[in-house]
């Protein structure tokens, strides 16, 4: 009976470990191994494939500065750079162009450039009643901060900018 019983369950455990290897071996051949995230997957319905990989893509230099941004809090040690500044906007576009205005008015317009090494923002004017200037800036999401000891600027002026989401209003009796 002890025979009997011993050879049962060695032919039980051989048969299930017979089934497992067959298992592994109908999948030898033919691994499947779960999409990840380099494979190509094949798009819905016309059989194109699309690379999914991982890669990470880095924001423009000028991402930060994209918006409308008031100029909140001029400091000059001159009266009249700081009566200029008073209500002035500028708003950066993504194509490295920005207008530029004082109160709900648009004055000008220009190209931008930042060169993120030196974290000098240039500005330049269409129309030459504004002067092009270069501004040594720090930013953060919804404040930036513009010194005037740039190559092109000198001024020692410093420049307190918040994001706003409109042009700012012209106080009354102004």
């Amino acid at each position: 009976m002890k025979n009997i019983l011993f050879c049962s369950t060695l032919l039980l455990s051989l048969c299930l470990l017979a089934a497992c290897q067959d298992d592994q071996a109908g999948n030898s051949g033919k691994t499947e191994t779960p999409p990840t995230e380099t494979s190509p997957v094949e798009s819905a319905g016309n059989g194109a494939t699309v690379d999914v990989s991982p890669t990470h893509i880095k924001a423009s230099d000028i991402a930060p500065f994209i918006g409308l941004w008031s100029y909140a809090k001029p400091v000059c040690r001159d009266i009249a750079r700081q009566n200029y500044y008073e209500g002035r906007w500028i708003q950066f576009e993504g194509d490295g162009t920005f207008t530029y205005g004082k109160y709900t008015d648009q004055t000008n317009t220009g190209r931008y450039s930042f060169v993120a090494e030196d974290k000098i923002l240039n500005l330049d004017f269409t129309e030459e009643k504004d002067t092009d200037m270069d501004w040594k800036t720090m930013h953060g999401v919804d404040v930036m901060i513009w010194v005037g000891n740039a190559k092109v600027n000198n001024s020692g002026d410093q420049i307190q900018l918040k994001r706003v989401p409109e042009r700012p209003s012209k106080p009354v009796g102004k």
